[in-house]
């Protein structure tokens, strides 16, 4: 009888070791997945933010402007759950305005029309939200999509661009 009870108490304290572990593993794969989605946030909100100085040193945004640029990054988690799906509105987001920020800025060295960009830029500013709880859901999908659209310029046409290359060519043969 003896040893059943003692051989009990081992397959009872066997059980409560096991159970710990997998707790303890839970809560490191727990971690590990927040630690994981923290990274992809932290990356791509400086990711983002480190193209700033690009558009500024360009002259297509105002040194003055680039705080209410970087609060489409810093507010997206303000009233919004941290979840993949967020994360991901958040990435593509950030992605879409660099890639169109990106284009205007190519548009604007082969045009050197700088206004319109920067016109653009301020009036895309003017309507982002000024409190950063109105930096929500329904902005971030359905306000912002159509505001990065406003930032577009026309495309240039091929003849345009062909011009404007022979004419660059030209200027710098007659440099020489």
């Amino acid at each position: 009888m003896t040893y059943i009870v003692f051989f009990t108490i081992v397959l009872l304290i066997a059980l409560l070791g096991v159970f710990l572990s997998i707790e303890n593993s839970k809560k490191k794969a727990e971690l590990l997945k927040k630690q994981i989605f923290v990274e992809r946030q932290n990356h791509a909100v400086s990711q983002f933010k480190n193209q700033i100085p690009q558009y500024i040193e360009a002259k297509i945004l105002r040194p003055k402007h680039s705080h209410n640029i970087q609060a489409i990054a810093s507010n997206f988690f303000v009233v919004q759950a941290h979840n993949e799906d967020n994360l991901a509105v958040l990435e593509a987001t950030l992605e879409s305005l660099t890639t169109n920020l990106n284009s205007e800025l190519a548009k604007t060295n082969i045009t050197g029309d700088k206004e319109t960009i920067t016109n653009n830029i301020i009036t895309f500013i003017n309507e982002l939200p000024k409190n950063a709880r109105d930096f929500n859901h329904e902005f971030y999908s359905q306000i912002m999509p159509a505001l990065i659209v406003t930032l577009q310029t026309p495309d240039l046409s091929f003849e345009e661009t062909t011009e404007e290359n022979e004419q660059v060519q030209l200027d710098q043969v007659s440099e020489k």
